[in-house]
């Protein structure tokens, strides 16, 4: 998953270019996902590969599961929405393929974990996640996980970190949610296809 540093950014950014009535209800929308013991459920995630990070991430988030069971209309289901976009963008189109296939599934969660801790102090000052509410912000920071800092390989470059927010930002969510019902499957944006 990616950081809620990471989400919360995207969230950010989105809302400045879209209606979000109850900004509250849109970034636990945003947050909750991750805050749950069985993120199975809240990811409708297919079932894990052993033997393939690249395949296990392909299936940890799918979109036509979310939509068959919630619409987009209000805003906590809007900011879910967004929560899986960014999650399935991140796993198979943002993280370096050749990485991901030489690693296993431990060294990916290693690296993956304590890169985060190595861009949160660059994405605090560039995007200045601002939760909505001391309430959201106190709950990310009790159920935080964190790793120990030793030595890892950050695969989160921060230029291209920048590009993947703004991008996810700027999906149109209604368009979205059409073509994946259309295909019936998860698929990229529209706003993707040129990349």
């Amino acid at each position: 998953m990616p950081s809620f540093n990471i989400h919360i950014a995207v969230g950010n950014m989105y809302q400045k270019n879209n209606e979000i009535r109850n900004e509250v209800e849109f970034f636990k929308g945003i947050v909750e996902p991750d805050m749950v013991n069985d993120k199975v459920l809240t990811h409708f995630s297919g079932e894990v590969d052993k033997d393939s990070v690249i395949r296990s991430l392909e299936r940890k988030i799918n979109l036509v599961k979310f939509l068959d069971n919630h619409s987009i209309l209000n805003d906590y289901n809007k900011g879910w929405f967004l929560h899986l976009i960014t999650d399935y963008l991140f796993y198979n189109y943002f993280l370096d393929r050749d990485y991901l296939k030489n690693v296993t599934h431990k060294e990916f969660s290693h690296d993956i974990y304590n890169s985060y801790d190595d861009v949160n102090n660059y994405l605090k000052e560039k995007y200045n996640p601002v939760y909505p509410s001391e309430e959201v912000d106190l709950y990310i920071n009790k159920n935080r996980e964190r790793l120990s800092s030793d030595k890892h390989t950050n695969i989160l470059p921060c230029e291209k970190l920048d590009r993947f927010i703004l991008d996810v930002a700027n999906i149109n969510l209604e368009n979205y949610v059409l073509k994946i019902k259309k295909a019936g499957c998860n698929v990229i944006p529209d706003e993707w296809e040129e990349k």
